[in-house]
């Protein structure tokens, strides 16, 4: 949601990206939120349900969604922390795509095609291969 920092002899709030898209609008993705801890799911499930709204306890006040807020939650096959899965009751409130896992080789001629200048060398290849078997590979296009 955010935290305090310092600045100068003081301490000051600073909104993270899920509190800042609640004020401003904009689309957050909450991804693997069905590996969350109960907490966290509970936490923004009145973002979505009638009251469309974010608690904050840090700052014990409550922030409602601006109207252009939109939320994208990605959820993994298996949940987490013991979970067996998210309420149909919160599942309900949103469009469902299922989308199938994609062979790490479709994904590795892809990011040749898109990202040429991440593949050129032999080795690089290789690591990025690893990596998209490993799924610790994130490109972020700025």
């Amino acid at each position: 949601m955010g935290q305090y920092r310092p600045q100068g002899n003081d301490f000051v709030w600073h909104d993270q990206p899920l509190l800042k898209c609640v004020k401003e609008g904009g689309v957050v993705a909450l991804v693997d939120l069905n590996m969350a801890q109960q907490q966290v799911v509970e936490g923004v499930n009145s973002l979505f349900d009638h009251r469309g709204s974010l608690f904050v306890v840090e700052l014990n006040s409550t922030f409602y969604k601006a109207s252009t807020f939109q939320g994208v939650v990605v959820l993994r096959k298996e949940g987490g922390n013991g979970r067996k899965g998210l309420a149909n009751s919160f599942l309900n409130r949103f469009v469902k795509i299922y989308v199938p896992e994609v062979a790490v080789d479709l994904q590795l001629s892809y990011l040749i095609q898109n990202y040429p200048f991440l593949c050129g060398d032999l080795k690089v290849k290789d690591v990025i291969s690893r990596l998209l078997q490993d799924k610790t590979l994130i490109i972020e296009q700025v």
